[in-house]
């Protein structure tokens, strides 16, 4: 009987439009019966005017008006489209999670309203040959723009006007969770209780929606209400708590097993105020779903005290958070979560109750001072392992390897997932073999799932009673492995952030909680400053093109780019590529780099893959190669006799043998190159699509110099420096070039060996027949005596081919710097 009761409270749900989703099932909206309009997300663009449903400047509020405006593609053109009876519809704001509700006169304006169980909000949607008619259920009146000009989408007679027609197009609304926690089996019995939980969001969003576990419980959960209100102080909300619903319904029943994610609630979330999220369990849960360590001043109430304002009945105090997993909301700026993955040093364990200062919430601020388009969802459980099952110890959580599919990759809008774990595991008998095995067991999950994974090293332990010099020994060497394997996308060096200097072995006392293994705040702070938040909070969008004519092969190819990450590796890959390639993008995420093609590459087209260790997308460019030329054996291949007799003889391997031909060989040696590189222009006036000649001075004789012109970098070309120092380009302008004030820049290296730069401005005017883009005069001025120099010490340029040096546009960008950076490197090929 009870099984036939669970299958009769789930159907009901169903045709509700809740959802009942099974564990680990990636939590979406209400599903409904199948219909001709499937439920889900949607833009309803006007047949005759083309222009889309809109809620007037994007409000979340009740009453605001329904426009229609041009397709943007935003949350707020977007509409939850969901049966409530055969062919009709209910429309919901995905942005506000407001209803779509008619007008109560004929040609005023549609509004968005609190959801209600009311006909005014029911849309009879009929299907015709360019799309539907929308007919409000109670006044029998279609949604219209027959008054285009007022932009305002009214209430009028239905007809067959193609102003009363809209076309549906589904859209993907990305929903980001803006707060979340880890659940696990274990929590206690409870009957009829009211849970106020403390929840602290780090993004803010609008139509916000909680997720209820039942995950694993033993039976039914009944939640009789949930409701969400700002906290005032402490479990006081500031003014009455908003219900949730659950396809319409205030009360919902959780399969034991299953989860449900509510209606979308109009009560936005800020990342400046804590909400107070109460859920009344109506009857009893022998086993409930929870989060032990929630190091917060929850409270329990007896009865349904969910919609209370007050915390006076709240009187029984609780650190825990029952039955709810996530809060997401949808986000204009939104770019995804973060996931925390650990055991208890990620849970908080000895951070100060209601502080919210663990380390994944200090780093939350520290992300959200930068870019506040990000979350990050705090996964650790107390006393988690990678690689050991919880057995008896229940609240302990499965494995993580076990629990990433459910905890980490079914999370609302993940992006990535941050592993600092496996200390638990040492003390339980884990090599680094085992370890490592979990690790690369995680990454593989993560990539599966599309994520970039981030890697810690496990903090030190000395002073705890399972310290050993062997357990030691496996520390360290995992945290060597995770360090140097390439096989994450970014690292962070966390047991050197808060290690004794005196004996590295034992955390520095200031920095843990008083048993050896643990953090205090100060420590949870020296972890997140020892994150590198770049790789979080930029978005990167790489291109990059190869040389517009055919290159023979055995000799360079010119790859440039752009949109890469500050300072990152790139790597080349390719068949024809002669050897291992590499080179660092500047400050801008620019680099310009000569790749040599293998001798023996035949001609055709080829392809070459350049990929950055930090915004990791590969690029692909192609470009024609045509056959080796024939080389005369009795030709010196070298250039040595060339180079100038004071140049460092270390220096000279380095220049590419096909660029024996421009140096004359007969040359006597020249006088030393003196001084910083300098650069002059031809001309008093450049014109787009018009020729320029440019002049660098004092550098390296036999070496390579670039000429790149900005703002928008664009290689003219190259040329290789005369035995005196000067090396000359007579180039187009491309006639794209927009009008207005330009620098080129000459990138090569200076008689000490080492990558200078030298620029000057240039003013370009539209090519004939373009009209400036500013609308100045076309007379342009060559500023050649506005020139700078930069260089970056040492001879550190990457090696990029057998005898050829890259060179980058605008000098190397610093490496993320220090032990305490998050190090970006490259993937070890041998590994998945």
């Amino acid at each position: 009987m009870r099984k036939l009761t669970i299958a009769v409270a789930v159907s009901a749900l169903a045709l509700a439009g809740a959802v009942v989703l099974p564990v680990g099932a990636q939590s979406v909206q209400a599903a409904a019966l199948p219909t001709a309009v499937a439920p889900g997300a949607y833009s309803l663009t006007n047949v005759s005017t083309v222009k889309n449903l809109h809620v007037n400047g994007v409000s979340i509020s009740t009453g605001a008006k329904i426009v229609e405006d041009a397709p943007r593609g935003t949350a707020g053109q977007s509409w939850w489209v969901a049966q409530t009876a055969p062919g009709v519809y209910k429309l919901s704001s995905n942005n506000s999670g407001l209803c779509l509700q008619d007008a109560a006169t004929a040609g005023a304006a549609l509004t968005q309203e609190n959801c209600a169980e009311m006909p005014s909000q029911r849309w009879r949607m009929t299907a015709g040959a360019d799309g539907y008619t929308l007919v409000n259920v109670a006044s029998g009146r279609a949604a219209d723009v027959a008054d285009a000009a007022a932009l305002d989408v009214v209430s009028n007679v239905a007809g067959a006007a193609a102003t009363q027609r809209w076309a549906l197009a589904k859209n993907s609304i990305t929903r980001v969770t803006a707060w979340g926690t880890a659940l696990t089996d274990g929590g206690p019995s409870l009957t009829d209780k009211t849970i106020r939980m403390v929840v602290r969001p780090n993004l803010a969003g609008n139509a916000q929606r909680i997720t209820l576990s039942n995950r694993f419980g033993t039976a039914p959960l009944v939640v009789g209400s949930a409701t969400v209100g700002y906290q005032g102080t402490g479990l006081t909300a500031t003014a009455a708590p908003s219900a949730f619903k659950f396809g319409g319904a205030t009360t919902v029943t959780i399969p034991a097993g299953g989860e449900v994610v509510s209606d979308a609630l109009n009560v936005p979330v800020k990342t400046d105020t804590n909400l107070l999220v109460s859920v009344f369990v109506s009857g009893t849960i022998p086993v409930s779903t929870y989060h032990n360590l929630g190091i917060v001043s929850n409270g329990i109430a007896d009865g349904n005290h969910a919609a209370d304002t007050a915390n006076a009945s709240f009187t029984q105090g609780a650190s825990q958070y029952f039955f709810l997993k996530g809060i997401d909301v949808i986000s204009a700026t939104a770019k995804g979560s973060t996931v925390a993955l650990g055991d208890s040093i990620t849970d908080g364990w000895g951070s100060s109750t209601n502080g919210f200062n663990n380390w994944p919430a200090q780093l939350a601020d520290k992300i959200n001072a930068r870019d506040s388009s990000i979350a990050m969802v705090n996964a650790g459980i107390s006393s988690n392992r990678v690689t050991f099952e919880a057995g008896g110890a229940k609240n302990r959580g499965m494995a993580a390897t076990t629990r990433f599919a459910y905890d980490v990759a079914a999370v609302p809008g993940v992006t990535s997932v941050f592993l600092f774990e496996g200390i638990n595991d040492i003390p339980d008998g884990a090599n680094s073999d085992r370890l490592i095995a979990g690790y690369r067991n995680i990454i593989a999950q993560a990539r599966a799932a599309g994520l970039k994974v981030y890697g810690a090293t496990m903090t030190p332990t000395k002073g705890v009673a399972s310290f050993t010099a062997a357990r030691e020994m496996v520390r360290t060497t995992t945290n060597n492995w995770i360090m140097t394997s390439g096989e994450f996308d970014a690292v962070v060096d966390f047991s050197a952030a808060v290690a004794d200097p005196a004996d590295p072995e034992r955390i520095l006392p200031v920095y843990e909680s008083g048993d050896k293994i643990h953090l205090s705040v100060a420590g949870y702070a020296a972890l997140a400053k020892a994150v590198d938040v770049a790789p979080f909070t930029q978005a990167f969008a790489p291109a990059a093109t190869g040389p517009a004519v055919a290159v023979a092969a055995g000799s360079a190819a010119l790859i440039t780019g752009s949109g890469f990450a500050g300072g990152e590796e790139i790597s080349f890959a390719g068949g024809c590529v002669a050897v291992p390639a590499t080179v660092k993008a500047n400050a801008a995420g620019v680099f310009a780099a000569n790749v040599s093609i293998a001798a023996s590459c035949p001609a055709g087209t080829v392809t070459v893959a350049a990929t950055g260790a930090v915004s990791k997308a590969p690029v692909v460019v192609t470009f024609a190669v045509t056959a080796a030329p024939t080389v005369d054996p009795t030709v010196d291949p070298t250039v040595a006799p060339t180079v100038a007799p004071t140049a460092t003889p270390t220096v000279g391997p380095t220049v590419a043998p096909t660029f024996t031909a421009t140096v004359a060989p007969t040359s006597a040696p020249s006088a030393p190159v003196v001084g910083e590189p300098t650069v002059s222009l031809s001309g008093t006036s450049a014109v787009a699509g018009g020729e320029l000649t440019m002049t660098g001075s004092n550098f390296k004789p036999g070496t390579t110099a670039t000429f790149t012109l900005h703002s928008d970098p664009v290689v003219l070309g190259t040329a290789v420096v005369a035995p005196n120092g000067v090396v000359t380009l007579t180039a187009k302008l491309p006639t794209a070039v927009p009008a207005g004030v330009h620098t080129l820049i000459i990138t090569g290296t200076d008689a000490n060996g080492e990558t200078a730069e030298t620029s000057a401005e240039l003013t370009v005017a539209a090519a004939v027949g373009t009209a400036s883009a500013t609308g100045a005069s076309t007379a342009s001025t060559t500023m050649a005596g506005n020139q700078s120099v930069s260089h970056q010490a040492g001879n550190n340029l990457a090696t990029t081919g057998a005898g050829t040096t890259p060179f980058l546009l605008g000098g190397l960008a610093v490496l993320l710097a220090g032990a305490l950076s998050v190090v970006s490197r490259r993937r070890n090929s041998s590994h998945a």
